[in-house]
């Protein structure tokens, strides 16, 4: 049981740090974007 729980709890943790990742890039991308839109205006 406590094998399993501990997998359990590094899979989680393993998925918050890869949606961590992803929201990172898209905030990123966000930002690169609105700046090269000022950039034409």
């Amino acid at each position: 049981f406590w094998k399993i729980f501990i997998l359990n709890i590094k899979e989680l943790s393993d998925l918050i740090i890869l949606q961590y990742l992803v929201a990172k890039l898209i905030f990123s991308i966000t930002l690169l974007l609105c700046f090269e839109i000022r950039k034409f205006d």
